[in-house]
């Protein structure tokens, strides 16, 4: 029987999750959302309204059907970020019942402190991503792996967890190193080897099959999926993702390091501590390759602050058996201390006013429009109205600009888009004249900068200014709509027009004429309601928080 003050010391580790998770769910609500949570809402607008093109990596958006039934993007996020945190407990959950099978439950327990309040992942673990879900499904089939029996049943639900965590994100072949190792321990430690390794080649055979079957039933059930685009997804993230050579995102490594030390420098050490353990070799080589996949942050492009609350989970239960003997020398309280307090620290460090601005954007957004139109922006801020363009991402980038082609130019010759929401460098640039370390197409940023009017904030309408002059000006309208003259009065293609009154103007080109002191404005919104209180900061970091 365990001692009465291990068991203390237990219920007191337990206590240190429930309070890291608390502050967690407190972050829900006060945390700026990251451009990548608007685009994964919009994913789930978009497979609502039948417009997703693509079925690979969207399996989330049948998950949260029920999302946009909610009162406004910002309700819908901090709802999905819930479930995300449930997801990341799951996780948690996963990694302590993992790390039982090598450490004793104190230190595995240790071992889901330490991960629920390291750095990113106690910042976001939690965000509306798909990172959590495939994490948790990942860590589910993994302990399944090494504790459920060996039957049809046991075969078919890990098969199921892989092949959805497949579904939901292609980053899940990153776990192949965990799942071989604790395969192999399995099967070195069965008494019936060859039922052993047809148990994991079923699983291995019937995981294939539902991955298939999942993404043939997902992308049929979507109204114009493309099998094309998701063939062309994965090829140029083959291109894309490994091409930036060693540790791309090495500064973020650092950062995740200083933010979480205890937590790093246990994974760290975790390959030398478990060559020096009295462990079988097969013991050794399964924790070694739940570390492997942290090799990935050599070579992945993408190794951004969310990818720590995916990678970093099989390392733990490794990292577990580096803490054993630091628990065993010095007991739990310390550890659990200071696991406490970095948590802690992390979420009186974190901006919380960031929330509240991007509310302020949405709402002067739906009341200047009532009903969706469509708009350009970096990411699908305004996730419930049809975003026009390309994720701006900093690999979306590089493929516009690899491609050569303007995109924006083509757009506005077939769609109406009388809203532009300045969220990126690269729209801010192109809109006011400015430079940009990643610049649209010159022929994409003198459409912008011709056809939109700032408004409000990051907010940009449809619209033309005027110099004023007795010359004829020509003009090209290329938002058709109804526009109101401000400013003074004109001639329009020989039409007087008032001061304050509406014109409607097709797509084409116009000769305007004015006699007034100073320029005049053709603005698209003429009903919009008027918008209010103060204007965030100009660029994407008025309206995000960076990582």
């Amino acid at each position: 029987m365990p001692s009465r003050s291990i068991w203390d010391a237990r219920n007191w580790i337990v206590v240190a999750i429930a309070l890291v998770a608390a502050l967690q769910f407190r972050l829900i609500f006060v945390q700026g959302f990251n451009w990548d949570e608007f685009y994964f809402l919009s994913q789930v607008h978009a497979a609502k309204n039948g417009t997703l093109q693509i079925a690979l990596n969207t399996i989330h958006t049948r998950l949260f059907f029920w999302l946009p039934q909610l009162p406004g993007e910002i309700a819908q996020l901090q709802v999905a970020r819930m479930f995300m945190l449930v997801a990341e407990l799951s996780t948690v959950a996963c990694i302590i019942g993992l790390a039982r099978r090598f450490t004793d439950l104190q230190t595995a327990l240790i071992a889901g402190l330490a991960y629920i309040s390291a750095g990113y992942i106690f910042l976001h673990g939690a965000s509306f991503r798909v990172d959590p879900i495939a994490t948790a499904l990942l860590m589910a089939a993994l302990l399944g792996s090494a504790a459920l029996r060996e039957n049809w049943r046991s075969c078919l639900t890990i098969a199921f967890l892989i092949a959805l965590a497949g579904a939901t994100t292609i980053k899940a072949v990153f776990f192949a190193p965990a799942f071989a190792g604790i395969w192999l321990l399995r099967w070195s430690e069965s008494s019936d080897r060859k039922r052993t390794a047809a148990w994991m080649a079923s699983t291995t055979i019937a995981a294939m099959l539902l991955f298939v079957a999942l993404y043939v039933m997902h992308s049929h059930s979507l109204a114009i999926a493309d099998a094309e685009n998701s063939r062309k997804m994965v090829s140029n993230a083959g291109e894309k993702m490994f091409s930036m050579g060693l540790f791309p995102q090495a500064q973020t490594m650092f950062r995740q390091g200083m933010m979480s030390v205890v937590f790093s420098a246990a994974v760290l050490a975790a390959p030398l501590v478990l060559t020096l353990q009295k462990r079988s070799g097969i013991e050794k080589a399964a924790l070694l390759a739940l570390w492997l996949p942290l090799l990935s942050l050599a070579i992945y492009r993408n190794s951004f602050p969310y990818f720590y609350a995916f990678i970093m989970a099989p390392a733990t239960v490794a990292a577990a058996a580096a803490l054993m003997p630091v628990v065993r020398r010095y007991g739990a309280l310390p550890l659990v201390l200071m696991l406490l307090g970095n948590g802690a620290w992390l979420y009186w460090s974190t901006p919380k006013d960031m929330q509240t601005v991007q509310a302020r954007v949405l709402d002067n957004v739906h009341a200047i429009f009532p009903k969706p139109v469509a708009y350009i922006d970096f990411s699908s801020m305004i996730s419930s109205f049809p975003k026009q363009g390309f994720f701006m991402s900093g690999w979306g980038m590089d493929n516009y600009r690899d491609a050569g082609q303007p995109m924006f130019v083509g757009i506005l010759q077939t769609q109406t888009v009388p809203l532009v929401i300045a969220n990126h460098d690269s729209l801010l640039a192109a809109l006011t004249g400015k430079k940009s370390a990643q610049p649209l197409l010159p022929a994409d940023e003198q459409l912008l900068r011709d056809n939109y009017l700032h408004h409000w904030g990051p907010i940009w309408v449809a619209g033309k200014e005027i110099e004023a002059g007795d010359s004829i000006v020509p003009i090209q309208i290329a938002v058709p709509g109804e526009y109101k003259l401000e400013g003074g009065e004109a001639v329009i293609d020989g039409t007087a027009v008032k001061f304050g009154a509406i014109v409607s103007l097709a797509r084409g080109s116009y000769r305007v004429s004015e006699r007034n002191s100073g320029p005049i404005k053709l603005r698209y919104v003429h009903l919009a309601a008027q918008t209010s209180a103060e204007e965030p900061k100009a660029g994407r970091y008025g309206v995000f928080t960076d990582f």
